[in-house]
């Protein structure tokens, strides 16, 4: 909770909050952690402008959430990566038998 706090302060857009995987890093005001915004982020080639646009955020929310992502790098991609790894075959079997629809 100390690290959340002196991470807080340094991003003040950005919180923390319970997860299924555990605390994540959240934009305030939003329903975005900050892997998404990153994930966001690269498809327009890191672009702030572009990202919040499309994010419909303020460009200090998408600027803080990209700068925490270069801060900590590494908890920030591995999030990104965790969710990249998913693919309809892996959700499918994490899914209760008869859960799965297939749409044609």
């Amino acid at each position: 909770m100390i690290e959340e706090g002196l991470r807080h302060a340094e991003f003040p857009g950005i919180e923390f909050r319970d997860s299924v995987v555990g605390r994540e890093p959240y934009v305030v005001g939003s329903r975005l952690a900050v892997w998404e915004v990153l994930m966001i982020a690269e498809g327009y080639g890191l672009e702030v402008g572009a990202t919040a646009e499309h994010l419909q955020l303020d460009h200090d929310r998408v600027s803080q959430a990209l700068r925490y992502a270069s801060t900590f790098e590494a908890e920030v991609r591995r999030a990104l990566d965790e969710n990249r790894a998913i693919t309809p075959e892996k959700l499918r079997a994490s899914l209760p038998p008869g859960a799965w629809v297939e749409i044609r």
